[in-house]
């Protein structure tokens, strides 16, 4: 069982009311969380190949429960290397601390540069994390992903002062996401999927940012005909991770 699925769980013990939110009748599968006509489990295989970096996902308590997130396709992807958190302003999970804290490591917020703080820009940040894992003594480079709606990232990111003295990466002058499930008032506001391709790719994981890709494409196709009731076309997402070896 993948981090998120672990903290999904644990969030749904912990529940105190049922999750109803848009699509709440359908009826879904409840590993993949679509509608289980459209169910992707099939398409969601782990990436065969060690990334040179790791992943935490800190995620608002609300994101945690919905079907539309896209974080968890991360640790789908990347089990063996992605952690998640749920978010608290003032009582962060004690082992997010200490990865926080640990000196072999060099941590990064994937967050937009529209506040006050001073942002390393994209490139730089991207050298940063690159040298660090290639230098005497080298520290693991993690990419800590603010996972929520933007609202909620911007509130995560500002009231965290356990936080502020992790750099952070500048991703607002990205092109537009392509996500369709999630409406936006700006262009440049990412799932938290996109985003984390991005990073990906500025640290030349060229492959792991196809894979993720790909089943980014596969999740957000499936997920756009469960809201529509239509039939899902085979695509090339399809065929690359049909034909995937995870054993590789």
């Amino acid at each position: 069982m993948n981090a998120y699925k672990q903290l999904r769980q644990a969030r749904m013990q912990t529940a105190q009311k049922p999750f109803l939110a848009r699509g709440i009748t359908v009826k879904r599968c409840q590993e993949c969380l679509l509608g289980q006509q459209y169910c992707i489990c099939e398409w969601l295989k782990p990436f065969a190949c060690e990334l040179p970096f790791d992943v935490v996902l800190l995620m608002h308590r609300d994101e945690i429960l919905k079907p539309t997130n896209t974080g968890r396709l991360i640790a789908e992807s990347f089990p063996r290397q992605c952690m998640a958190f749920e978010w608290s302003r003032l009582d962060p999970p004690a082992q997010l601390l200490e990865i926080l804290a640990d000196s072999q490591r060099q941590c990064a917020v994937v967050y937009p540069a529209r506040n006050d703080r001073q942002a390393v820009s994209f490139a730089s940040q991207a050298q940063l994390l690159a040298a660090s894992k290639t230098d005497e003594g080298s520290r693991k480079p993690t990419l800590i992903f603010l996972d929520g709606t933007w609202r909620q990232a911007a509130r995560m990111f500002n009231h965290s002062e356990w936080l502020g003295h992790i750099p952070f990466f500048a991703l607002d002058e990205v092109v537009v996401g392509e996500y369709a499930m999630r409406k936006a008032s700006e262009n440049s506001r990412l799932a938290t999927a996109e985003a984390a391709s991005l990073v990906f790719s500025a640290l030349k994981a060229t492959t792991a940012c196809t894979h993720l890709q790909h089943i980014f494409t596969v999740f957000n196709q499936h997920y756009a005909a469960t809201r529509a009731c239509t039939q899902v076309l085979p695509s090339s997402s399809h065929s690359y991770l049909a034909d995937y070896d995870t054993n590789i």
